[in-house]
């Protein structure tokens, strides 16, 4: 079973440095919840993305 979190948990940073490299005004990726605590089978993934020097109503398309 910890392998198996191991393995997911791998694939979760690789994708989040892969968005951070590809937008820079990403300051921080947070990744919290049931995941982290490692339970055994998560239904979902709770993140948090942290931008800086965002326009939020063109990033939310206008809608707010």
């Amino acid at each position: 079973m910890l392998g198996a979190y191991i393995k997911r948990f791998g694939e979760i940073k690789r994708i989040a440095i892969e968005l951070k490299e590809k937008y820079p005004e990403i300051f921080d990726i947070v990744l919290y919840g049931s995941t982290v605590r490692g339970k055994e089978h998560p239904r979902d993934l709770d993140i948090l993305i942290i931008y800086l020097g965002v326009n939020y109503p063109a990033l939310m398309g206008g809608v707010l």
